[in-house]
């Protein structure tokens, strides 16, 4: 892929868990790494139940430049729209891309 097609910026964040001053859980998503482009290709759109709601669920695919340190357990951001991250897979030819299986929708 050329360095072009890699057009949308997004940021990643990362769940952190810790405690505030009088002991309670805290949970916090905190921005990981710098922002970087992407090439974000929608795949499904379908629609879920989840909570006793029905939810509108999105599938995609988004390719980066190689980025270590990106997992699964984390989100993009991009124009205030969330992804989660549901895979991270290699670029097969060498550390040039990541392909990220990702779902938006709550």
């Amino acid at each position: 892929m050329r360095r072009g097609q890699l057009r949308t910026r997004v940021q990643f964040q990362q769940l952190i868990v810790g405690q505030d001053s009088i002991g309670q859980a805290t949970q916090v998503w905190a921005d990981v790494g710098r922002k970087v482009y992407a090439d974000i290709k929608y795949l499904t759109g379908l629609e879920a139940v989840k909570a006793d709601a029905s939810v509108e669920v999105t599938r995609c695919s988004m390719q980066i430049e190689y980025l270590a340190g990106i997992l699964p357990s984390m989100r993009a951001i991009q124009d205030g729209k969330f992804f989660d991250i549901k895979s991270v897979l290699p670029d097969p030819t060498g550390r040039r891309h990541l392909f990220l299986v990702c779902e938006t929708g709550r």
